[in-house]
């Protein structure tokens, strides 16, 4: 395969992450730490980045590698978490960054989540002496 290929491949899936899951260009290059100069030759196919910075980007799109790098008519579908439920921006990042990984695990993982998260509430709300929000 020919970078220009490589780097077109590349492009195609990061772009069309990108646009699925609502984020900027802006958004991915804070995240990563670069430049969105640098992350705009990524998208236009130019350059391609190292993969330190893959790792990061696939950490922010909750992907896998071969998501950005194998060709593919449509990236899969399994691998995006649901666009309609979007991240408030009043979170904080570690709180977006908790719900960005509830998307990406399994109904099972879910369930498990779920249940932790209602026991320590009701816990946290008795020793508060406050009623359930649920």
């Amino acid at each position: 395969m020919q970078p220009r290929d490589f780097n077109a491949i590349f492009s195609s899936n990061l772009n069309y992450f990108l646009e699925k899951q609502g984020h900027t260009q802006a958004d991915l290059a804070k995240y990563v730490g670069v430049s969105t100069a640098a992350v705009n030759t990524w998208c236009k196919g130019i350059k391609t980045p190292r993969m330190d910075k893959t790792d990061k980007i696939c950490a922010f799109l909750q992907i896998k590698r071969s998501d950005l790098f194998d060709e593919r008519t449509v990236p899969d579908p399994s691998a995006i978490p649901d666009p309609a439920r979007p991240v408030s921006a009043a979170l904080t990042e570690r709180e977006a960054e908790h719900l960005r990984r509830y998307r990406y695990i399994d109904e099972e993982g879910r369930k498990w989540v779920d249940a932790t998260l209602d026991r320590e509430y009701d816990r946290c709300a008795a020793e508060k002496g406050n009623a359930s929000i649920a």
